[in-house]
């Protein structure tokens, strides 16, 4: 049996230990979409319309998308992206900042 590398799950991952060092848990409704390299570089996921259709599908409201797929989500086909909230990231340590921030967490809550 081959091994299957987990794809896309690298700034899931990071934001959870992030979480777990800090004591602050990551908010409730909360998808992030997109990978990160092993040098912590942010890479943007290659169909954003099916991660948004995902996290739909999966309860999030809110979903954490890098900066790169900033345009990916305005093209989106009408009806998709309604009543979801973004907020785009350029690094793995903004996104963490942006996560786990407590201003950020009074806003979803």
């Amino acid at each position: 049996m081959e091994a299957v590398d987990p794809i896309g799950l690298g700034l899931g991952i990071f934001l959870a230990i992030a979480s777990a060092l800090r004591g602050i848990p990551i908010p409730p409704g909360l998808a992030v979409v997109g990978d990160m390299s092993v040098q912590g570089s942010v890479l943007a996921p290659d169909v954003v319309g099916e991660m948004v259709l995902l996290a739909r599908e999966s309860g999030a409201q809110g979903l954490l998308v890098p900066e790169e797929s900033r345009e990916d989500i305005s093209s989106l086909p009408a009806g998709l992206a309604d009543g979801f909230s973004f907020s785009y990231f350029s690094s793995p340590v903004h996104l963490v900042a942006l996560t786990l921030d407590s201003k950020r967490e009074a806003q979803i809550e």
